[in-house]
């Protein structure tokens, strides 16, 4: 009901399928996952985050971390990334959502992925006043602990951006990363 259903992110959780999206009526990150494995039927939506009255969830990416359902997104109200997992298998109830990074304009076009076992992140995030692509890498394999940002691509210097449409995935162990490098309009890998 209402306007939902914007940057949506899925996935398969316990066999079946599963999508973080955006309740653009509310401000909210949301989940849903179906009850059918051919996905003819679904659960209850969750609210996932609705912190404080502040609008969150716009660029979703939805994984499983180690057995659970965990979602890095967007705040918008306050240009943060965040993470969330769930604490149970099947996405029912969340944990509290964690500040991956608040260093400006961030969050826009990431991807959550588990890459040898260990929760990144890939985002356009800042880097000197203009936009980079950025790599976030949790300390801990379910992703409980500490994040540290790697910059894959800078901006050039002349404040032109680089990292919009991030994709991620696991090569051999470790992260392969494509973006648009903003200022040249080229595909990076």
């Amino acid at each position: 009901t209402g306007d939902v259903g914007q940057y949506t992110s899925i996935a398969i959780v316990g066999g079946f399928p599963a999508i973080s999206y955006y309740d653009a009526t509310n401000g909210d990150l949301k989940y849903i996952r179906a009850t059918s494995a051919d996905g003819s039927s679904w659960g209850a939506a969750v609210t996932v985050d609705n912190t404080g009255g502040l609008n969150v969830g716009t660029h979703t990416s939805l994984a499983v971390v180690d057995g659970r359902p965990a979602i890095a997104y967007r705040n918008v109200t306050n240009d943060h990334l965040r993470f969330v997992r769930a604490t149970d298998a099947t996405g029912t109830s969340w944990g509290t959502p964690v500040t991956v990074d608040n260093s400006g304009p961030t969050g826009e076009f990431n991807k959550l992925a588990v890459i040898g076992g260990v929760p990144m992140i890939c985002t356009q995030g800042t880097d000197y006043g203009a936009r980079a692509c950025v790599l976030w890498v949790n300390s801990a394999a379910p992703g409980d602990g500490t994040w540290s940002r790697i910059t894959i691509s800078p901006n050039n210097g002349s404040g032109n951006h680089s990292g919009a449409g991030c994709d991620m995935v696991d090569y051999f162990g470790q992260p392969a990363i494509s973006y648009v490098e903003d200022y040249t309009g080229f595909l990076r890998l």
